[in-house]
């Protein structure tokens, strides 16, 4: 095999007068390089996203939702009842509903809810994303999203009109809290106001719509959401986060696989550029095989020189893609605010995306993957050419020489 090993290296360096075949090799590894650099940092970027957008979701919602048919009124009898599953970690009563914004003659539906600002603690964080005033409500208070305060032209202290669409009941509130969750959707359109002046505005007495659960491990929420039913009844319906996010989960799964078809294609391109790297390498030294094979090299040997030349220009070309892809995923965000700078153009509008910053999460178990991809791919890719080699017959090349 050292035999092998030194002759791959020779072919690979090659002289100066085959400067062509250099040239092919160069090519052959930036290809590779490219490629595995591309799929590193597309990979990233779409664990990121995510494993933001999973963040966001729980740190604005809950892990278990429950929904009360016709309502609850004796939720802290149902409450404790909550608390004896196994896995609850907080349960926080809650009314979801929707408000209609009018202003200007124009009409804007907003996703409204009752909370109980201390036991909200307990299952989100929404105290956590006040940028301005504070997360506590008193009664005729509201918190507010940073995109629908920017959208209205509103601060801390002003006053924010609300209706009713079902009995067109209208609400004056005054905005104690501005946050921003860093989603789009949520900050555009989402509002909290204590649970009793939610009860007042919907006129549902001492009720409320349902529960907030977070759990221990958020994982087990479908196997919680069963004991929950058989402790609870019919009377309510529950839906996990990953249930009430199916879609957006969904969406996001389907893009990283198409995503990392696209960039395993460029792999698989780099490893056609090799098989044609090899091709013109052996058709080059067909004399030299001749001479080898008549000094009583074998078959195998003489195939294993030029998978060994095809896998060589695979590891490289994916180590070096993989640092680079590293580099450049880790400032990821420095070069799309360059970009921005020098073309004018918005890399994230943040009215089609849910993030100010593109989100990175960088794995070792993707790098290994592509690693072991590319790996296979130019072995592959080798091998036809290093079969093609290993059944010349000396005596017909030398003859043809």
């Amino acid at each position: 095999m050292l035999i092998e090993l030194y002759l791959s290296r020779k072919y690979i360096i090659g002289k100066q007068t085959e400067s062509f075949l250099s040239f092919h090799t160069l090519l052959s590894l930036l290809c590779i390089t490219i490629a595995a650099a591309s799929l590193f940092v597309v990979v990233s970027v779409m664990d990121g996203f995510g494993e933001q957008i999973k963040s966001r979701i729980l740190a604005m919602g809950s892990h278990i939702q429950i929904l009360a048919f016709r309502g609850d009124s004796n939720y802290d009898d149902v409450i404790a009842k909550i608390k004896s599953a196994k896995n609850i970690s907080g349960v926080a009563p809650m009314i979801v509903g929707e408000a209609i914004k009018i202003h200007g003659g124009e009409i804007n539906l907003i996703s409204l809810h009752g909370i109980d600002s201390m036991l909200e603690e307990d299952v989100s964080s929404v105290s956590r994303f006040i940028i301005s005033g504070e997360s506590v409500l008193d009664r005729g208070q509201i918190i507010i999203g940073n995109e629908l305060a920017r959208y209205y032209g509103l601060n801390v202290g002003d006053l924010f009109s609300l209706q009713n669409p079902h009995n067109g009941k209208l609400a004056r509130f005054s905005i104690a809290g501005i946050f921003h969750s860093g989603m789009y959707a949520i900050d555009r359109n989402s509002s909290f106001i204590s649970l009793k002046e939610a009860q007042y505005f919907y006129g549902m007495g001492n009720k409320i719509s349902g529960y907030k659960i977070m759990l221990n491990d958020e994982y087990m929420a479908a196997h919680t959401k069963q004991e929950l039913s058989t402790v609870l009844g019919p009377r309510y319906d529950l839906h996990t986060w990953i249930e009430l996010n199916k879609s957006l989960l969904g969406a996001i799964k389907i893009e990283r696989k198409i995503m990392v078809i696209i960039m395993s294609i460029l792999i698989l391109i780099a490893g056609l550029n090799i098989s044609s790297t090899l091709t013109m390498v052996v058709l080059t030294k067909k004399r030299e095989i001749g001479i080898m094979m008549s000094m009583g090299f074998a078959n195998n040997q003489i195939r294993n020189i030029f998978l060994i030349y095809g896998a060589a220009i695979g590891i490289s070309g994916c180590f070096i893609g993989i640092i680079i892809g590293y580099l450049t995923a880790l400032n990821i965000n420095t070069i799309s605010g360059f970009l921005e700078y020098a073309t004018g153009m918005n890399v994230l509008p943040n009215d089609i995306f849910y993030f100010d910053t593109i989100p990175i999460q960088i794995r070792a178990s993707n790098a290994i993957s592509i690693a072991v991809f590319s790996f296979f791919t130019s072995l592959i890719a080798s091998y036809y050419p290093a079969f093609r080699a290993s059944r010349l017959s000396p005596v017909e090349v030398l003859k043809s020489d």
